[in-house]
């Protein structure tokens, strides 16, 4: 095997999975973005992040908000 068939391979054998997966990710874009809006916590081995306290925290200020522009009088 000489140095450009190996190269060609060891790109071609590299690059395929991660083009795979992002092609799957773009054909199934829209049913993931739904998922997604649905987590509220991640955790891996070194990283653990929490997002349930925060949305609770944005879903009450947008509740309050609507509150206040629907109990607002119209100004003529």
């Amino acid at each position: 095997m000489d140095t450009l068939t190996f190269i060609s391979n060891t790109i071609g054998q590299l690059l395929s999975w991660p083009v795979a997966v992002a092609g799957v990710a773009l054909l199934f874009r829209g049913p993931i973005a739904e998922r997604l809006k649905d987590v509220r916590k991640i955790k891996t081995k070194h990283f653990e992040a929490d997002f349930g306290e925060k949305l609770e925290e944005a879903e009450a200020k947008i509740t309050s908000v609507e509150s206040e522009i629907l109990n607002q009088s119209p100004n003529p």
